[in-house]
């Protein structure tokens, strides 16, 4: 990666990180280092303001930091309502380079729902899916969700499967064009799709429960 386009987030990310009063000059540089080493190898160019803080809220945590992590993600309007979902993220996804464009995109968020007694709740909101018109036929869409699926099952590991699996934009127009269910309101394909994925995940994993699945309206906030 080259200097220059080091240089374009570098202040970005010390302007985040100086907001943190606790936070040394040397941990903060060590945080910077990880996300140059990070990008570099991910091939990220261009990184907005959410992925800069993202980034360093899981670098942070790297270093035991989890408490100024939290207050990093708290200071942004999106991330804040849901940190503690990402900060158990953290901890749990092994894959989370391979993820961070979905994270990025909206595409896989942590959820929140009253009803929730145990587990945590993760959202995949479809209508975020980057999907080209050479891609977009039923096989390619259910590959990539079961690769996502499966990159996800981690994040209901502790909890045996226990937790919510909450579907978010069935009703966009790409969807609607693959599936005629999700047109005339009948979602069961993709639901059923996505329950056998995480039964199989369940079975491997030795879960005793697996994520219910709620279908949700609207996009995600």
């Amino acid at each position: 990666m080259s200097g220059s386009i080091v240089l374009a987030w570098r202040e970005p990310l010390f302007d985040l990180l100086r907001s943190l009063p606790k936070l040394e000059e040397a941990e903060a540089e060590h945080v910077a280092a990880g996300v140059a080493a990070f990008c570099d190898e991910s091939g990220f160019m261009v990184l907005k303001r959410a992925d800069l803080l993202l980034l360093a809220a899981k670098g942070l945590v790297g270093l035991r930091r989890v408490e100024d992590a939290r207050l990093l993600l708290e200071s942004d309007d999106i991330y804040g309502r849901f940190a503690e979902g990402w900060l158990d993220g953290f901890d749990r996804l092994d894959s989370f380079g391979t993820l961070f464009p979905c994270f990025s995109r909206g595409v896989i968020v942590p959820g929140r729902w009253a009803g929730l007694q145990r587990g945590s709740m993760w959202i995949l909101d479809m209508g975020r899916l980057v999907i080209s018109e050479e891609e977009l036929h039923e096989i390619m869409v259910f590959r990539s969700v079961r690769w996502l699926l499966e990159q996800m099952a981690v994040l209901w590991d502790e909890q045996l499967g226990e937790g919510v699996l909450g579907l978010r934009g069935l009703g966009s127009n790409a969807m609607r064009r693959l599936f005629a269910e999700v047109e005339s309101g009948d979602r069961s394909e993709v639901v059923k799709f996505v329950e056998q994925v995480l039964r199989c995940e369940g079975a491997e994993r030795a879960w005793q429960n697996c994520p219910d699945v709620m279908v949700l309206p609207g996009r995600c906030e």
